[in-house]
């Protein structure tokens, strides 16, 4: 696997609580866009090397919610996120109502701490780990 040194290349990596112009956030959606179109319709079995690491990630993540969000040190959530049982039948209820006629590729972990801009002013996305179908 080859990958590119992205700061040699002259990318630079955006602070989490900036302000963006709406060109840049308009090329991120555009990228999530073709991604979606590309593989709208198309499942694991099409490409069976993709194989869907986000659910159990999650899961593993938001089970033991209760005890995470209660640690000393964390910041207060709103009440209704202080919730375990909540926020838990929140996921169960997602992961049990995705439509298969919505399926396509997700990224699975876009947020702004995974996106770079090219020295061009495009907006791209880092970290594929969690990619995956869903709806």
């Amino acid at each position: 696997m080859a990958l590119s040194d992205l700061v040699y290349e002259g990318c630079t990596f955006p602070p989490e609580g900036a302000h963006y112009p709406l060109e840049a956030v308009l090329d991120g959606a555009a990228q999530m866009a073709g991604l979606h179109a590309q593989f709208w319709g198309k499942s694991q079995e099409d490409y069976p090397w993709i194989w869907n690491n986000y659910d159990p990630a999650m899961t593993f993540m938001v089970r033991p919610w209760d005890s995470v969000v209660r640690e000393p040190g964390r910041p207060k959530l709103p009440d209704f996120l202080m919730d375990g049982t909540r926020v838990n039948k929140a996921l169960d209820r997602y992961f049990g109502e995705r439509n298969p006629r919505f399926r396509t590729l997700l990224h699975g972990d876009t947020h702004l701490g995974n996106v770079y801009f090219t020295t061009e002013g495009g907006t791209h996305f880092l970290d594929w780990s969690a990619f995956h179908f869903g709806s």
